[in-house]
């Protein structure tokens, strides 16, 4: 067992306990008190459950699940976690502290049950669709609404009616439910200037339905306010914009090439020192855990102004990242990685491609998208990959969900034709 703020791992072989190594103990209270025993519970996937026994006194204890013992160990005086995976999807378990006093006394938590969440269905209904004419048009990101309203953005390049391109890019395809509107949203030419080109964009968040913040390939940003633009706002510093992540108007952050992260309190943008001057190619976050990915194979962590490193990496290439709540982090890349507190894991089941994108709305329904048409569904226990969508001149850069609704997005090789790809899909069995 060990102290407070580490996480004990709980094995289970044939029945037997595994008991982990021990802290040091201190003296027992001479009359204990009930209430100082506390058994909480924390993250919970479909095979995990994250529980936390409370106790200011050391002592020696046991965990049991439906009443069977499960670990034992020894208290430093300081909260314990333990994860217990070694469950199954969907099901109900009741979990006991006790702990054990001299003379062979002993007292108990009160009962905590705990229910497992259930697996996610893998059947989806997909529509395909090419945006543009060619000339290298692409998508680098998307933004789900609802099922009628999806905003993807990028570079779409158009003909007129003599067969020409035209001379401006589109950077803004919107989705209504039935098709999909092509337009243009409008970035100064430089800087400080007032002139205005469409610019290709990179990257796009949605803060409310009527306020989709989107980031040129370049240093500005603009607000879509579902039929206008506000006027494009420069970052302070000079650099490209890679990805946007925003709690609300009040916290929106923007990371991009040679390590820039920038950050809106509401009322300006201030830039952050990442102590790295290599690309950050995505962020993510919850309240409390703000993370972003380098392409030098870092995983950089946000807290008000301060940039820290704080997991662990093995050095594997990575581009995104995505996660729930505090745990379990999963980052995609060379493979699929999760970290529950203790350690880095790849997970199995998924074939050898670099993965683009990552996405998901719970532990038990996430998405990673891939070149040659890859887009491959967890539901917390299986991977399932969608072999209808397989094309070998597709290449999916981005991954969005929203409940049913999940829309992928990227571009076909330039070699035959260079089209902007969207694959929707909806989940027709829950």
């Amino acid at each position: 067992m060990q102290t407070a703020g580490k996480f004990v791992r709980l094995t289970l072989i044939l029945g037997t306990i595994a008991f982990l190594s021990s802290c040091r103990k201190n003296p027992v209270s001479s009359v204990p008190q009930k209430a100082q025993l506390k058994l909480s519970v924390g993250e919970v996937t479909t095979n995990e459950a994250w529980l936390t026994i409370g106790y200011s006194n050391g002592g020696t204890f046991t965990m049991t699940r439906d009443g069977t013992a499960i670990i034992s160990g020894h208290f430093g005086g300081s909260d314990t976690t333990v994860i217990d995976d070694s469950l199954i999807p969907e099901r109900t378990y009741t979990y006991r502290a006790t702990i054990f006093l001299g003379a062979g006394g002993s007292y108990s938590s009160d009962p905590l049950e705990v229910r497992t969440m259930d697996t996610t269905s893998h059947d989806f209904s997909w529509q395909t669709f090419t945006l543009g004419d060619g000339n290298s048009s692409m998508l680098n990101d998307v933004v789900i609404v609802s099922d009628t309203l999806i905003y993807a953005v990028g570079a779409i390049y158009l003909k007129d009616s003599t067969g020409q391109f035209e001379n401006d890019p589109y950077n803004l395809a919107i989705w209504n439910g039935k098709k999909w509107f092509i337009t243009r949203t409008y970035f100064y030419t430089i800087c400080g200037q007032t002139a205005l080109y469409p610019y290709p964009a990179r990257t796009a968040i949605e803060l409310n339905p009527n306020d989709i913040w989107i980031a040129e390939d370049g240093n500005a940003v603009v607000r879509w306010h579902g039929n206008s633009q506000s006027a494009p706002v420069c970052l302070p510093s000079s650099f490209t914009v890679y990805k946007l992540w925003g709690i609300d108007t009040n916290s929106v952050y923007a990371v991009g090439d040679m390590g820039n992260i920038e950050h809106y309190n509401g009322a300006e943008w201030q830039s952050l020192s990442s102590g790295t001057n290599y690309l950050i190619s995505n962020i993510w976050g919850v309240a409390g855990k703000i993370l972003c990915v380098t392409t030098e194979s870092r995983l950089l962590c946000i807290s008000g102004n301060s940039v820290t490193e704080t997991l662990s990496w093995s050095g594997i290439p990575i581009r995104g990242i995505w996660f729930e709540n505090k745990t379990p982090i999963y980052v995609s890349g060379q493979g699929v990685w999760s970290n529950d507190g203790r350690g880095w894991n790849q997970m199995s089941g998924l074939p050898n491609v670099f993965y683009a994108g990552i996405r998901g709305t719970a532990t038990n329904d996430m998405f990673v998208v891939a070149s040659y048409g890859t887009v491959i569904h967890y539901n917390g226990s299986t991977w399932h990959a969608f072999n209808e969508l397989a094309n070998p001149v597709w290449n999916f850069q981005s991954v969005a969900l929203n409940n049913d609704l999940v829309v992928a997005v990227g571009s076909e090789a330039v070699s035959i034709g260079g089209l902007g790809v969207v694959a929707i899909g909806t989940r027709t069995i829950h």
